[in-house]
């Protein structure tokens, strides 16, 4: 065949038998090292045995120990001859598999060549016009149906009995995932009689058997791409029996009908696959195939339709477009094979169909991936993991989004390899990435570009993610002094990030040995005015692993009191009693005077001076400043609160009621309540609170001021 899927499936064919042969080559040369090591050892053994032999003649040994090392020597020839004999063989045959794997390099690359020929020729009329004569063979006695289809039941059976391993694997999975299902449906059932929330979507669960059989053919893809082609051809027929299960349940009723003319045109064109490899023409067949496609997507634009379908999902501007450009590439696919240019029509039309056959396949796996994401995540085993109850929602967001990604980048990458464009597209986007720009001795690409930014976005995203799910998953778990999860964490996230840094590099193609001069000109930089930066670097260093001050920690220096909310590598983050953030540098924190009010513990002293009048009886004041902090719930009954009468003062006798409270947080309450409780008691028990008092003593006035002070005017 010169266009259309079969150039696809013998490209596709040429590259598995390369691979197979590649795995067959690696094979025979590491079977071919493990003789020749045998080799070795047995001529090691016989230099040795030679050697006891030439002793025991020298030394008369008797004749029997003679005749033994002789039996030995021999015994050691007879089996390096066989060890060269099968290592022979397998030299001869690791030679015949390098010349297959040559030829079938060559023939890979002739096939490409075909494609690229039929791709310069698209718009030359290879073929007669449909109306001149179809010369299509009648199925007869001359068509052999064993011959055309022996060859991919052979294909069909060794892969069978090469993958038996791959093929139980794939069996255990369906075993799993449905026995999972199963569990899940009779989860939700009892949630659903006990009137809890059950999304739509759990529907899916309802057909285990259908859910685990998608899961498991979805998966004969990822594991086995160069599956024979029959293979994977089976494997898309029965596909279509769970989609057929599973997807309405979570498709808008109006879909509906476009997901079963789908299934039908992918019956279809199986059977048209079927006429092909029989030796059939298949253009009147291909021709009602494209007209069926055009007319569907003419349907679809209809506007009852859409409204119908818009009505309770909105649909996407685009899905209108692809809708509109698929019934144009229908229409000139038809055209083309009516005219003769064969090559075009099959290269627009089985394009199309190949690139909406991958659609629907990719959506219906990230639609019940993400459904299945969604209903375990609520399940009471998950609710355990304390990142998913904190942070759900923005996981799951997360991991859909990544499987949303995915999809779209391996449709792509498949619409274009049914387009016969993977080739060329890659190509160029090689040569984009691999064109190199000169900055005097400096050479980069965009591709090195790329690269540096992708390690260095993955190491973030993976340090943040690693500390995160210590921080909510393993150290709450975990008994642990104060600050050694922070230390650890933050380790583990500057260790990632550094590892990150200089894979970024390696990946960018930088050549460390040229970092010597930066280096030594970094060392200039902090001799001259890096001194604080580095100060800081170290600081923060120190007070990761020393940990004098620690996170939640409330410091005191001077005008500046609050609680630690963050230990950074250069600066530390305190937030003020008040609200506000203060940056501090981490150099402050280790050679100023910190008052740490929570570093062995949370306790905290809160002392409270009261005065009375005099006459009081101090005893009484005692015993009531005593009962009153007994009776506070926040303080402490050890150390146990005490009441000090401290001294005479100018117009008071001057007490203070030390206590201790758990919690350094409380004392501006704690102080508060007793000072409310302290005045109550007081008044009730008829104890004034003296103010100060003063005696002014006059010398000496003028006599109108004397008689108004005397009261004589």
């Amino acid at each position: 065949p010169q266009h259309g899927r079969p150039l696809v499936r013998r490209s596709r064919g040429w590259f598995r038998h390369r691979a197979e042969l590649a795995d067959w080559r690696r094979t025979l040369t590491r079977r071919a090292s493990a003789l020749e090591s045998e080799l070795g050892r047995l001529r090691e053994t016989r230099d040795t045995w030679t050697a006891t032999l030439a002793n025991a003649r020298e030394g008369d040994a008797p004749a029997e120990v003679v005749a033994t090392i002789e039996r030995s020597l021999a015994q050691i020839a007879d089996v390096r001859k066989s060890t060269a004999a099968r290592r022979s063989e397998v030299l001869a045959l690791q030679n015949r598999v390098s010349e297959q794997e040559l030829a079938a390099s060559e023939n890979l690359e002739a096939v490409q060549a075909a494609r690229a020929r039929v791709r310069s020729r698209l718009f030359e009329r290879d073929v007669p016009p449909i109306w001149s004569g179809l010369g299509a063979e009648e199925v007869g006695s001359g068509i052999d149906l064993v011959a055309a289809f022996g060859p991919a039941l052979e294909d069909v059976e060794t892969f069978l009995v090469d993958r038996q391993d791959g093929l139980l694997a794939l069996l255990l999975l369906f075993g799993l995932t449905w026995l999972g299902a199963s569990g899940l449906k009779r989860s939700i059932a009892v949630r659903r009689a006990a009137g809890g929330e059950i999304e739509r979507h759990s529907r899916v669960f309802r057909r285990p058997i259908a859910l685990a059989l998608l899961l498991t053919l979805l998966s004969v893809y990822l594991f086995f791409p160069l599956a024979p082609q029959p293979v994977l051809d089976s494997v898309g027929l029965l596909l279509i029996v769970p989609m057929l299960r599973l997807l309405p349940t979570l498709l808008h009723p109006g879909f509906r009908p476009i997901l079963f003319g789908i299934a039908a045109f992918f019956v279809a064109d199986g059977l048209r696959e079927l006429l092909v490899g029989a030796g059939i023409d298949d253009r009147l067949p291909f021709a009602v195939e494209c007209a069926a496609g055009a007319g569907l997507c003419l349907v679809l634009l209809r506007p009852s339709r859409l409204a119908k379908i818009s009505d309770s999902e909105r649909l996407p501007r685009w899905l209108g477009r692809a809708v509109r450009v698929g019934a144009g590439i229908f229409g000139v696919a038809l055209v083309a094979n009516l005219a003769g240019y064969l090559a075009l029509a099959k290269l627009l039309g089985e394009g199309l169909l190949n690139s909406i056959y991958f659609a629907v396949g990719l959506f219906a796996g990230v639609r019940v991936v993400g459904v299945v994401l969604d209903v375990t995540t609520k399940t009471a085993w998950a609710q355990k993991l304390h990142f998913l109850r904190a942070r759900r929602a923005v996981a799951i967001a997360w991991i859909r989004r990544a499987f949303e990604v995915a999809a779209a980048v391996v449709w792509v990458f498949l619409t274009l390899g049914a387009l016969s464009l993977q080739d060329p597209v890659l190509s160029a986007i090689g040569s984009v990435l691999s064109a190199r720009a000169s900055f005097g001795t400096v050479s980069i690409s965009l591709g090195d570009l790329l690269a540096f930014a992708l390690t260095a976005v993955v190491a973030v995203v993976l340090a943040r993610a690693v500390r995160f799910l210590l921080m909510e998953d393993v150290f709450p778990r975990v008994q642990t002094g104060r600050g050694i999860p922070h230390a650890i964490s933050a380790t583990a996230q500057y260790a990632i990030l550094f590892t990150g840094l200089i894979l970024a590099f390696a990946a960018a193609g930088i050549d460390f040995s040229r970092f010597a001069l930066l280096a030594g000109a970094l060392g200039v930089g902090i001799g001259f005015g890096l001194q604080n930066v580095v100060n800081n670097f170290v600081s923060g260093i120190i007070l990761l692993y020393e940990r004098p001050i620690q996170v939640g920690d409330a410091i005191d220096m001077g005008d500046l009191l609050g609680h630690v909310k963050r230990i950074g590598i250069r600066s530390s983050t305190v937030r003020t009693f008040d609200g506000s953030e203060v940056i501090v540098p981490n150099a402050d924190l280790i050679s100023q005077r910190v008052i740490n009010w929570t570093l062995s513990d949370k306790q905290r002293r809160v002392v409270v001076p009261i005065g009375v009048e005099y006459g009081t009886d101090p005893e009484r004041v005692i015993e009531i400043l005593k009962e009153i902090a007994e009776q506070n719930e926040r303080v402490l009954r050890y150390p146990a609160p005490v009441v000090l009468f401290r001294a005479h003062g100018d117009s008071s006798l001057d007490f203070q009621l030390r206590a201790w409270i758990p919690n350094f947080d409380d004392w501006l309450v704690v102080e508060s309540e007793l000072n409310r409780a302290i005045n109550r008691a007081l008044k009730e028990a008829d104890i004034g609170i003296p103010f100060p008092q003063r005696d002014l003593h006059i010398r000496s006035v003028d006599d109108e001021a004397a008689r108004k002070l005397a009261g004589k005017e």
